[in-house]
């Protein structure tokens, strides 16, 4: 599996060059905003709410969930209206069909309804006299054989002293695979900036064995780590691959906004996917 998105691993300049860097900053930066004192206010526009759509459908039993929410003014820092009252249904490509229920505000879950490798699931969900509509495909896994730790010190390639976790897997020679990764610990899933989350697409790696990929995540002596892949199809890993480079904008050299490609018809927001999940948890001893 040929990695696409590194967004922790950076590099270390050495210190007595940031220091000279940042004092050269700082002097030209009083020159220049010595003669600019008077501030631009730019009028944004706040955009008509959009229902946004999250669905997910795994393997087995479930239960398997929608979230519902709103959108939200750019500077509203207050968590995304949970939507409720809606009519949700995933039926798949051979005629089984569930009502989810509301457990939470803005959380639907099913109840009897089994994923299963190779079938499609058809979402549909009905808020406020409109209909949205989605369909997603779950695709095989290849084979997680197992996953460990090693330990790093701080180097000029290691930012961050730890215990890193690696894993090993098998991969299927016909078959294009793409994978969502997260990394969960103490079960709390992990994060560190904006991207929570590695995506894998294999095109370079078809055949090969994965011997011990090292995901850049660091943990501690006493942690409990659980690594965890989902399998994505196509359309899927897209979506995803766009969303993290639209994250990651602001730079001078960043890509440019623009609107993401979703699959859910009708106007919502958001994805709808299916997936295989399998992991392994270990303890930093």
């Amino acid at each position: 599996m040929t990695p696409k998105i590194f967004p922790h691993l950076t590099f270390k300049i050495p210190s007595f060059i940031i220091s000279y860097s940042i004092i050269l900053s700082f002097i030209h930066s009083l020159i220049f905003f010595s003669s600019c004192e008077e501030p631009i206010e730019l009028p944004l526009r706040d955009a008509d709410q959009q229902l946004v759509i999250e669905g997910l459908v795994t393997d087995g039993p479930g239960p398997h969930y929608v979230l519902l929410s709103q959108t939200q003014p750019l500077y509203d820092t207050a968590a995304p209206a949970a939507v409720s009252g809606a009519l949700v249904r995933i039926a798949d490509d051979t005629g089984n069909a569930v009502q989810l229920k509301e457990v939470l505000p803005g959380r639907y879950e099913t109840e009897g309804l089994e994923g299963v490798v190779g079938r499609t699931y058809d979402l549909e969900v009905i808020y406020d006299d409109q209909t949205y509509t989605a369909s997603s495909f779950l695709p095989s896994a290849d084979v997680l054989d197992s996953v460990n730790y090693v330990y790093f010190p701080t180097t000029v390639l290691v930012p961050d002293t730890g215990y890193y976790l690696r894993f090993y897997a098998r991969n299927d020679p016909d078959i294009r695979s793409f994978y969502l990764t997260r990394m969960y610990v103490q079960d709390t899933a992990y994060r560190d900036g904006i991207v929570p989350y590695l995506l894998f697409d294999d095109r370079f790696a078809q055949g090969q064995y994965i011997n011990g990929f090292i995901v850049p995540f660091p943990v501690s002596r006493g942690d409990t780590a659980r690594l965890e892949f989902a399998t994505l199809t196509q359309e899927a890993y897209d979506f995803y691959f766009s969303w993290v480079q639209q994250s990651g904008s602001g730079s001078p050299f960043g890509a440019p906004p623009a609107n993401i490609s979703v699959n859910i018809s009708g106007g919502a927001l958001g994805f709808f996917r299916a997936s295989v999940v399998q992991g392994e948890t270990v303890v930093i001893r």
